[in-house]
C-alpha cells in the first residue's frame, strides 16, 4: 500500500496507482500530497488539528521546506521566502471542482503569511468581512454545493520592504452571467435574489416592482 508524499516518486504515474495512494493517505488523514512543485489537496470534510500555531510555527522555523510534510503552509513559506529572497513577486494558484474547499485553502494561506510576518489579524477580519457581500453576489446552490462560487477571485497581498503584509486588493472576475436567466435543474441562481426576496421591506419590494416574496413566482429563479 503505497503512502508515498511525493507522487513523482511513484514507481507508475498510472492513474489507478496515482488514485490509490491519494485514497489510502485521505482515509488516514493525510489530505495533503505533493505532485512535484503542485500541492495536492482533498478536503477530508471534518476538522483536522493540523492547522494549530504548532504547525505555524514549525513551517516557519524549517531549514528545509522540501523536507516537510506536504501542507498547505509549507506552500505559503516557500512564496514567502522566495519573494524574500528573489525581490519578486510570487503567485498561488488554487484551482479544483466545486466544494474541494478552494476558499478553505485560500484562508490558511492567508493565516500563515499573517503569521509569519507578524502582521495584525485587522487585514484578515476585513478580507474575511468582504466575504458575504461577494458570495451573496457570486455563490448560488448547485448539485454538488449549496454556496458554490460562480466566479474567479484574485487576493493581491501588499508587502512592505521588511515584508509585512501592509493592504490588500480583492478582483472578482468571470461571473457565470447565464445563471441569471437560466437555472439548472435542482440548482438556484445567486444567494442575493433569495435574500432580497426575504429582507427587504414592503415598501423596497413594491419599487423594485416585486409583488411577491416567494422564489417559485419568478421564471428567472425557477429550475
Amino acid at each position: 500500500m503505497s503512502m508515498t508524499e511525493d507522487l513523482s516518486q511513484l514507481d507508475s504515474i498510472e492513474a489507478d496507482i496515482v488514485l490509490e495512494t491519494l485514497k489510502n493517505r485521505h482515509q488516514s488523514d493525510l489530505i495533503y500530497t505533493r505532485n512535484g512543485s503542485v500541492l495536492i489537496a482533498i478536503n477530508p470534510y471534518k476538522r483536522l488539528p493540523i492547522y494549530r500555531d504548532e504547525e505555524l510555527q514549525k513551517y516557519k522555523a524549517s531549514l528545509s521546506l522540501d523536507r516537510e510534510p506536504p501542507h498547505v503552509f509549507a506552500v505559503a513559506a516557500a512564496a514567502h521566502r522566495s519573494m524574500i529572497s528573489d525581490g519578486t513577486n510570487q503567485a498561488l494558484i488554487i484551482s479544483g471542482e466545486s466544494g474541494a474547499g478552494k476558499t478553505e485553502t485560500a484562508s490558511f494561506l492567508l493565516q500563515y503569511l499573517r503569521f509569519v510576518t507578524n502582521a495584525s489579524n485587522a487585514l484578515e477580519n476585513r478580507i474575511y468581512a468582504s466575504s458575504p457581500l461577494t458570495e451573496a453576489f457570486g455563490c448560488a446552490k448547485t448539485l454538488r454545493n449549496d454556496n458554490s462560487s460562480r466566479f474567479g477571485k484574485f487576493l493581491m497581498l501588499q508587502f512592505d520592504q521588511s515584508a509585512k503584509i501592509q493592504g490588500a486588493v480583492l478582483s472578482t472576475y468571470l461571473l457565470e452571467k447565464s445563471r441569471v436567466s437560466h437555472v439548472g435543474p435542482g440548482e438556484r441562481s445567486y444567494h442575493i435574489f433569495y435574500c432580497m426576496l426575504r429582507g427587504a421591506t414592503d415598501a423596497r419590494l413594491s419599487a423594485l416592482k416585486l409583488s411577491s416574496r416567494e422564489p417559485k413566482d419568478y421564471k428567472y429563479l425557477l429550475a
